[in-house]
C-alpha cells in the first residue's frame, strides 16, 4: 500500500520502485473510476477558468500517464526525490517527489493535519499554483486514515525551462466534505409533471438567447456537448420562469429545485444555489432508472440571474418519464480551509530531444519538435487540430497519444502543445512522428 512508503517516516524515505508502481496504479484506478466527476467539475457555474484547466490537464496528461504495473521498472525511476517540508497552522505540505522536462513536471506532495481532523479522504485543492506552468491540475491519489495523510498528484505542463530550475509549488485554500457522487431523490419525474400542473399550475417559459444575456451553455456529458453547438445556433431556446417549487437533492443542502416542466422533447429542470456554498461547490442534475442507474441523456445548463441555473435533459416523449426518476451529481463540500502552504525545490529533471521540422497544412505550421519520456510537444503557429499522433518506434510498432495540452497566444497564432501516451517514451527508440498527416522523421 502507498501508506507504507508515504507514512510519518516520509522524512527519510526514498520511494522505490514498488512505491512508485503502487502510486501510479493508483492514479490508473482513481481515473478509471472518477474521471466523469472531474470531467464534470469544468463544466459547472461558478467554475473559474483554472480549475477548467486543471481538470483538462488532469484528464491529458494524469490519465495519459498511468503507468501500467507490468511496464519495466526502469521507467519508474523518473521521479526524483525533492522531501520538503513546510507547516502552516498545524497542517503539513510534503513535496514527495517529482519529475520534469522541458515544458512539463508532475509532483507527488501530501498533506497532513498535525493537530486535528482538518484532512480527510475526501480533502479537494481548491487554490493551488506551481510557477512556471500555463496550465495545471492536481489529483487525489491515495488516504492513509491513520496518519491522516492524502496524497495528490499535479501535473504542469505547457511551462519554461521547467527542469533544473527553482520552482514554486503554492497551496491556499482546500475544501473538506462529501465529494462528488450520485444522489437519487427517488421522485419519479412524470409523477412531478402531474404535481407540479396540478399544484402549481401550468408552467412558465420565456425565450432566451445566452449570448445576449451574458451566458453560456455548458455540457456536463458526452451527449450534452454534441448538442451544444446545435443549442448555440437556436436564435431562441426556452427556459422555466421561476417557480415555486422546493425539492431538495438528498445529501446536498445547497441545491433547491424550484421548478419543472417538459417541452418539445425537453425536460427543463430549474435549481438555485445557495450563494456561499454554491461557490465552492459543483453538480449538475440527471436522470436515473428504478435502479439507480443513471441514464445517458444528453444534458445541457446555463447559468441564469439570482443564482439559478437551467438544466435541459432530452427525454423524448413525456410517456418515457413514467419510470425514469430525478437525481443529480454533486458535491457537497461545507469546508473551506485557507492558509500558506507553500514549497520551492529543483528538480534535475529527464532528458530531452529537440530538433527543427517543417510541417505545412492549410490551418497550421509545425516547425519545432521536443521529445521527452513525459510527452512530445509541438510548436507552431496556427490552429491545430484535436486529432491524436502516432509514433512509430524503431521496432516496427506504433503508439498513438492519448491526450494533449495546449496553450497558446491568441493574436500571433502562436502555440504549444504536448501530446501525452500511455507510458513514458523512450526517445531513443523513437524513428518517426506522424503530425497533421505528414510523416516527421526524428533527428538523431
Amino acid at each position: 500500500m502507498i501508506k507504507k512508503a508515504i507514512d510519518e517516516g516520509l522524512s527519510r524515505i526514498e520511494l522505490d520502485v514498488s512505491g512508485r508502481l503502487e502510486i501510479w496504479n493508483k492514479i490508473q484506478e482513481a481515473e478509471r473510476s472518477g474521471v466523469k466527476g472531474y470531467i464534470t467539475k469544468t463544466r459547472t457555474r461558478k467554475t473559474p477558468l483554472r480549475v477548467l484547466i486543471a481538470v483538462l490537464i488532469l484528464i491529458f496528461a494524469l490519465s495519459a500517464l498511468c503507468v501500467a504495473a507490468e511496464l519495466p521498472s526502469k521507467l519508474m525511476n523518473l521521479f526524483e526525490t525533492v522531501n520538503k517540508r513546510v507547516v502552516y497552522d498545524g497542517i503539513e505540505m510534503r513535496i514527495v517527489s517529482a519529475v520534469a522536462d522541458d515544458d512539463s513536471m508532475i509532483i507527488l506532495y501530501t498533506l497532513k493535519d498535525l493537530e486535528g481532523d482538518r484532512i480527510s479522504e475526501y480533502t479537494s485543492i481548491y487554490d493551488f499554483s506551481l510557477s512556471s506552468a500555463a496550465t495545471l491540475g492536481t489529483y487525489p491519489v491515495d488516504y492513509d486514515a491513520e496518519t491522516k495523510t492524502v496524497t495528490f498528484c499535479m501535473a504542469g505542463d505547457n511551462g519554461n525551462e521547467m527542469k533544473g530550475r527553482k520552482l514554486t509549488l503554492s497551496i491556499t485554500s482546500f475544501l473538506d466534505g462529501a465529494p462528488m457522487e450520485l444522489r437519487e431523490t427517488k421522485l419519479r419525474l412524470y409523477d412531478l409533471l402531474q404535481e407540479q400542473f396540478n399544484v402549481h399550475g401550468e408552467p412558465g417559459f420565456r425565450d432566451y438567447n445566452a449570448a445576449e444575456e451574458d451566458s453560456f451553455w455548458n455540457a456536463p456529458n458526452q451527449k450534452g456537448s454534441d448538442l451544444r453547438e446545435k443549442i448555440k445556433e437556436e436564435d431562441r431556446v426556452p427556459v422555466l420562469l421561476e417557480g415555486s417549487m422546493n425539492i431538495r437533492i438528498p445529501g446536498v443542502d445547497w441545491v433547491t429545485v424550484t421548478n419543472i416542466g417538459y417541452k418539445d422533447g425537453w425536460l427543463h429542470v430549474r435549481v438555485k444555489y445557495d450563494d456561499e456554498r454554491g461557490q465552492i461547490n459543483h453538480g449538475y442534475i440527471c436522470l436515473t432508472d428504478s435502479e439507480g442507474n443513471e441514464l445517458d441523456n444528453a444534458i445541457l445548463n446555463t447559468p441564469l440571474p439570482d443564482g439559478c441555473e437551467e438544466f435541459i435533459i432530452d427525454v423524448g416523449s413525456e410517456e418515457e418519464l413514467a419510470d425514469v426518476y430525478l437525481a443529480g451529481v454533486f458535491t457537497n463540500y461545507d469546508s473551506l480551509n485557507t492558509g500558506e502552504w507553500e514549497a520551492t525545490f529543483k528538480v534535475k529533471g529527464v532528458e530531452t530531444k529537440s530538433f527543427a521540422c517543417t510541417v505545412e497544412t492549410d490551418s497550421v505550421t509545425i516547425d519545432r519538435i521536443v521529445l521527452s519520456p513525459l510527452g512530445v510537444t509541438v510548436y507552431g503557429k496556427g490552429e491545430p487540430d484535436d486529432d491524436p499522433v502516432q509514433i512509430r518506434m524503431k521496432d516496427g510498432t506504433d503508439i498513438k497519444s492519448e491526450g494533449f495540452s495546449r496553450s497558446g497566444d491568441g493574436e500571433t497564432g502562436e502555440f504549444e502543445c504536448k501530446y501525452k501516451f500511455a507510458a513514458p517514451l523512450d526517445i531513443q527508440a523513437i524513428d518517426s512522428i506522424d503530425l497533421a498527416g505528414q510523416t516527421v522523421t526524428v533527428r538523431n
